[in-house]
């Protein structure tokens, strides 16, 4: 499957244990997606051209916005994921922790050997969030996305939308 060219805004970064996902900036949705249920996390891929397999989706943020082509074939889900937690580092950088199940985690580093290179789109509650490039294959079950303009409160919110969409408590 062809696969637009590689997002400049954003970068994983690979550790032993885990995949970081560090964003130029954080894309708050606005666009509503026939993907899935307001309560849900989905991680799709981004294609050159249009299909009869993908839907033309726009990406938003403050400064710019972007027409993407997305697979509608969901790769990773709510199923994929244990719980997301909030954290902040002694430089006070916030991240979104995302631990995945084994069968989740598994999952992950397929799709991210597979996508290596190539953009992915994150939607959580049908909004199209972010959508950063793959750098290499992904172990170890956790992802932490953090960086740039992702303020503690998106971070925060983006944590609560993950896990009602996982059914946690407190959520």
């Amino acid at each position: 499957m062809a696969v637009d060219e590689i997002y400049r805004l954003a970068l994983f970064m690979i550790t032993r244990r885990t995949f970081c996902l560090s964003l130029g900036c954080l894309l708050a949705g606005g666009l509503w997606v026939n993907a899935a249920s307001e309560a849900s996390f989905a991680v799709r891929a981004v294609v050159d051209a249009a299909t009869s397999t993908t839907e033309t989706v726009t990406l938003r943020n403050a400064k710019s916005e972007e027409t993407l082509n997305v697979d509608r074939a969901v790769l990773l889900d709510t199923s994929s994921v244990a719980e997301a937690a909030f954290e902040k580092d002694e430089r006070g950088y916030v991240s979104v922790m995302m631990r995945f199940t084994p069968a989740g985690a598994k999952r992950l580093e397929e799709v991210s050997t597979k996508y290596a290179g190539r953009r992915l789109a994150i939607f959580l509650g049908g909004h199209l969030e972010m959508a950063p490039s793959v750098h290499g294959p992904l172990s170890g079950g956790v992802l932490a996305i953090s960086g740039g303009a992702l303020t503690e409160t998106e971070a925060k919110e983006m944590v609560r939308k993950i896990n009602a969409a996982l059914h946690v408590p407190g959520a």
